[in-house]
């Protein structure tokens, strides 16, 4: 990534006329030009990059900064180097901010590779994602393409059409190959074109079935993972797509699972059976977190009743008294409130696990409809794909296999409550396979 954290894109200087509203027209220009810059020579990237100035306006009902004149502000990149802020404030101290762009992941780049180049639909789909990732349609063809030297990070997204049905006894069709190669044959030809051993990112087989079942041990992308652990690569991970796969214009891929009735059934318990969970844990990261700020108001009742006691006292007797008295409320109830920030923060991804599951069981809901409708003549071939399409299908989508990765949560106090909260959210999140490209 050309971006560090912390790093200070737009030095201190006034709003103008302590118009918060004007910021982005005074600096908008300033900030394309100098993330251009650093986006064009890391990697060749010449999309513009949109900033979401307008929340600038937002800041003016802050209760920190009403009533404040000549306020300044700066541009930086946040302190874990993944999102740009824009930050207000008074002199030397800053005292809000918004965020003007949230995925700085995103404008990392990719290795766009054609591994059917000559065919039209790939010769498309590789076009789209390149723009995507790069913003330019030039894709490198499978001979070309050089791996040695990348960012360990950067995507790697391979294009080409995954075939070869299955679809004897109760296994669903998925591929045995992939841009006219066998699984080993994509190891070989990644190791071939100089993939570092340490590398630590994505490789993802955009094409139709590559990670068709739903955690198929035996799909196509799961092969490919296990091939390459076992020529050292412990450290990366493989995507495929879970049925027939389609790119949008965007560049962002779609695909309508491939399950038959059996494994849909499965699947749907699966999904209400993680549902279940996720409520329980919501409800209960809720009823605990309603504890905190419970137990952070009777800190505050005695901090404020120490004060009293205090009030009036002889001089020459408060600091042993606030010593004693005062000092270890003071510093609990600031160990209390970092530990109720670790709380909400958890209680947000709890919540977006639970709806990020919530709809994946209505896309599934849809899917066994129309496939029923099918069964009973109500629909053909060609409408159960245009209905699949357009409300069962998933976008970005792709079944990952690789490292788990554990959400680290820091616990600030040393309370078994909440660390039989963290460590069931830990659990669940370090074992979830679907995610989000």
């Amino acid at each position: 990534m050309p971006f560090t954290a912390n790093q200070i894109l737009i030095p201190a200087r006034p709003v103008p006329d302590d118009d918060l509203e004007k910021i982005g027209s005074t600096v908008a220009g300033e900030v394309a030009t100098k993330l251009g810059a650093l986006l064009k020579q890391a990697y060749n990237h010449t999309r513009p990059v949109a900033m979401e100035f307008k929340k600038a306006a937002k800041l003016k009902d802050s209760k920190k900064l009403k009533g404040k004149t000549g306020l300044k502000y700066t541009i930086t990149v946040d302190s874990k180097a993944k999102s740009i802020l824009l930050k207000v404030g008074e002199g030397s101290k800053m005292l809000e901010e918004v965020v003007l762009y949230a995925k700085l992941e995103d404008l990392g780049g990719a290795v766009v590779v054609n591994l059917d180049k000559g065919d039209p639909t790939i010769d498309r789909a590789s076009d789209k994602q390149a723009k995507k990732f790069n913003g330019a349609t030039a894709t490198a063809k499978d001979e070309d393409v050089k791996l040695k030297g990348i960012n360990l990070k950067k995507k790697i997204v391979l294009c080409g059409h995954g075939g070869g049905p299955d679809v004897s006894g109760d296994k669903v069709y998925t591929a045995n190959e992939f841009g006219s190669k066998s699984a080993d044959e994509i190891v070989k030809f990644l190791i071939k074109q100089g993939l570092d051993s340490k590398y630590e990112g994505t490789i993802y087989l955009s094409g139709c079935h590559t990670a068709a079942g739903f955690k198929d041990p035996k799909s196509f992308a799961a092969t490919v993972h296990k091939a390459l652990a076992g020529k050292g690569y412990k450290s990366l991970s493989v995507a495929g797509t879970p049925g027939l796969a389609y790119t949008k214009e965007s560049g962002d891929k779609g695909s309508v699972p491939a399950v038959l009735e059996e494994q849909l059934n499965k699947t749907i318990k699966e999904v209400d059976a993680s549902i279940t969970k996720y409520e329980a844990l919501v409800k209960q990261a809720a009823s605990e977190l309603k504890s905190a700020l419970d137990e952070d108001k009777v800190l505050e009742d005695q901090v404020k009743s120490t004060e009293q006691l205090l009030d009036g006292l002889p001089p020459e007797a408060l600091p042993k008294l606030q010593a004693q008295l005062l000092d270890p409320v003071v510093r609990g109830r600031q160990t209390l409130a970092k530990v109720i920030t670790d709380m909400r923060k958890a209680n947000k991804t709890l919540e977006a696990g639970l709806k990020s599951e919530q709809d994946y069981m209505k896309k599934l809901k849809d899917l066994k409809r129309d496939k029923k409708k099918m069964a009973d003549g109500k629909i053909d071939d060609d409408e159960l794909w245009e209905r699949q399409k357009n409300k069962a299908a998933v976008e970005e989508w792709w079944g990952h296999f690789g490292p788990a990765k554990a959400t680290k949560v820091k616990l600030k106090a040393d309370t078994g409550k909440l660390a039989s909260l963290f460590a069931q959210v830990k659990a669940k999140l370090g074992t979830k396979s679907k995610s989000k490209s």
